[in-house]
């Protein structure tokens, strides 16, 4: 019997057109269901004063006043206009992404939260920018004009490999994030570096559901899972950095100031997500990969 390989028989966002129905496999059936009840548990505690209480709202909760009162140097102004860039592209992740996982209700529920959460940060650092006077209103515009431009692409072909990377990249901008923070306290910008700190969070939790996804996938096709995960870490990209005006220089800057490295990127994101996904270590995951034979698909081995 041929091995049923489930990326294969999941659309890419190329094949749904205007009138088309597509009707789900059992396996899709049952792990749709799954990843539903696993949003809704997460949203839960999202909203619940009670449980993870993670809902912030930018005007109240980041200090306007104390960012105002605290002006920031040209290199952490930089630095937070290249992350604010990335985050404007907002529209063709959202758009992209949603193409993918319209086929599963869970995905496709979590795409539609996790864009409502994401548009909060680049309008957070937008503010950050504006308020503490770093940049004026239409020095802003002109760069997101530049910025709007440019269309991301999204970077894998199936729903399966832009979870796997989903997982990565969160992991890797939490910490993005965290470092910018670091940046902002050691010139005593307290207040913006609250602000960013929102942001890190919402990313820390973004990565936590992506990588309990890839788990699932893992119950459903485990040696074709491990394969995606090979083929995603090892052509990994951070999004839309190309894409920056003088992209060069501001990934120097990046770097320079210990945010973005191939380094980093690979020892404290990609590294870090394929063990918390349960693979003890960059060998075995390749092992995985490499092994023929059965595969597990909705509990039933098949040959």
């Amino acid at each position: 019997m041929t091995v049923i390989d489930i990326a294969a028989r999941t659309p890419g966002p190329d094949a749904w057109g205007a009138d088309e129905r597509h009707d789900l496999a059992p396996w899709e059936v049952e792990f749709g269901e799954r990843v539903n009840d696993l949003f809704w548990e997460f949203f839960d505690k999202t909203e619940d004063p009670e449980g993870w209480n993670r809902r912030w709202v930018i005007q109240r909760d980041i200090d306007w006043q104390a960012v105002e009162n605290e002006p920031i140097d040209e290199n952490l102004t930089g630095l937070i206009e290249s992350f604010m860039a990335v985050e404007s592209f907002l529209p063709d992740f959202a758009g992209k992404g949603l193409a993918f996982y319209r086929r599963l209700l869970g995905l496709a529920h979590n795409h539609i939260n996790w864009s409502y959460e994401e548009i909060k940060h680049g309008r957070a650092l937008y503010l950050l920018l504006l308020k503490s006077g770093a940049r004026t209103k239409q020095q802003l515009a002109d760069f997101q004009r530049q910025v709007w431009r440019e269309v991301w692409m999204a970077p894998f072909h199936t729903p399966r490999q832009m979870i796997c990377y989903a997982s990565m990249q969160e992991k890797a901008t939490h910490r993005n994030y965290e470092q910018l923070r670091v940046v902002a306290l050691e010139q005593g910008a307290a207040g913006c570096a609250a602000g960013i700190r929102y942001v890190s969070r919402d990313e820390v939790f973004h990565h936590a559901f992506f990588r309990d996804i890839v788990k699932m996938y893992l119950e459903y096709d485990e040696v074709g899972t491990a394969q995606d995960l090979v083929h995603v870490a090892e052509n990994f990209q951070m999004p839309a950095q190309h894409l920056l005006p003088d992209a060069g220089g501001r990934i120097r800057a990046l770097a320079r100031n210990h945010i973005v490295s191939k380094r980093q990127l690979r020892d404290e994101s990609i590294m870090p997500t394929i063990k918390s996904i349960g693979f003890r270590d960059y060998d075995e995951l390749v092992s995985v990969a490499n092994r023929t034979g059965c595969r597990t698909v909705a509990g039933a081995e098949v040959a």
